[in-house]
């Protein structure tokens, strides 16, 4: 069994950041083996266990296939031949695909500390399609991560353009959770201007036609109290 931090910590750690949570995963094992190890398994649906000393959360390497619609209507698979790239490679943005192994190597498969440098947000593969919540997901980053100022690669924002009409299969919480997240971030307005430019203001509040390309005020509810005046017919 290999152990690694992924995600979102990696990430974090390469621009210089404190990370808030730190993933893990396991590779090459299995629920039972954990389970005799000690490790408590965490709900059902997915194999994330907690460690019997630290209780920090650790998944298994796993894949996941889009069944149905909306953000929970997915299989997953998790089984000792799963590799690290082929669990890297079901995440969304490059920049959070990447992983660091015990000694220490940074393990890149795809591109991701080069998407860091150029302060770009790429989707990792096609597959990212299948989850239109990754969609405000994008919006969020943008946002949390404005002091750096990302900007969408050119073919992420034309795939979030072609996902837009399916943003309607998601629940109203989820959409409001990963708004409330992205005005409760550092940089709001860098992520809430690219909604026009992802041209998905429509489905998202169709009484509100058109968003202001520019954010003036500083405090969150200010810039979201502006964005609905700018709107009002």
């Amino acid at each position: 069994m290999e152990m690694y931090v992924v995600g979102g910590a990696v990430r974090d750690s390469l621009l210089g950041l404190a990370p808030k949570d730190i993933d893990y995963v396991a590779v090459g094992t299995t629920p039972d083996t954990l389970r005799d190890l000690g490790f408590q398994q965490v709900g059902q649906d997915f194999p994330v266990f907690l460690h019997p000393k630290s209780h920090v959360e650790v998944a298994l390497a796993r894949t996941e296939r889009k069944t149905q619609q909306g953000h929970t209507g997915f299989v997953v698979h998790a089984d000792p031949s799963v590799t690290l790239e082929t669990d890297l490679l079901r995440r969304d943005f490059t920049i959070n695909a990447m992983a660091i192994s015990r000694t220490g190597e940074l393990i890149d498969p795809f591109g991701g500390q080069q998407d860091l440098n150029d302060r770009l947000l790429r989707h990792v593969s096609t597959a990212f399609a299948e989850d239109p919540l990754r969609i405000l997901r994008g919006i969020r980053f943008l946002a949390q991560l404005g002091r750096f100022n990302f900007q969408l690669a050119d073919e992420t924002v034309y795939l979030m353009q072609t996902m837009a009409p399916s943003l309607t299969e998601l629940s109203v919480e989820r959409v409001i959770v990963e708004l409330d997240k992205t005005l409760a971030s550092e940089r709001p307005e860098h992520g809430l201007s690219q909604l026009a430019r992802l041209k998905v203001t429509d489905m998202l509040a169709p009484e509100l036609p058109k968003l202001p390309e520019r954010f003036v005020c500083k405090s969150a509810d200010a810039r979201l109290a502006e964005w609905v005046l700018c709107n009002e017919p």
